[in-house]
């Protein structure tokens, strides 16, 4: 389990907003809360400032249940030094099989 986790995590350095050809993570319209309710445990969390950017700050949360895993990434940017306010912004990717679109699809 931790070699999938810390794989997930090189791969996920890779990542796009949308699944595109060759990539492991495409977009899931899904939520962390769905995720546990339908059975995804918790695996790892990286937690970290964005590099050059110190009022970033995005967690990923790694869901996996059998072979099948999520990477839900919950981002927060401080929008007023003095008060401490925040903006979020959550969104959940699942890990795929790549595809190369060169190839031609198998029958």
């Amino acid at each position: 389990m931790k070699n999938l986790a810390a794989s997930a995590l090189l791969s996920l350095a890779a990542l796009s907003a949308h699944a595109a050809p060759n990539q492991q993570w495409k977009d899931a319209s899904t939520t962390f809360a769905t995720l546990i309710q339908s059975g995804y445990k918790l695996v790892a969390v990286d937690h970290a400032p964005s590099p050059g950017s110190l009022s970033l700050v995005t967690t990923v949360y790694y869901l996996q249940k059998d072979a099948s895993m999520f990477a839900c990434n919950e981002t927060h940017r401080v929008t007023d030094a003095k008060t401490g306010s925040t903006t979020g912004e959550f969104t959940c990717l699942e890990l795929v099989q790549p595809y190369d679109s060169t190839m031609p699809p198998q029958q």
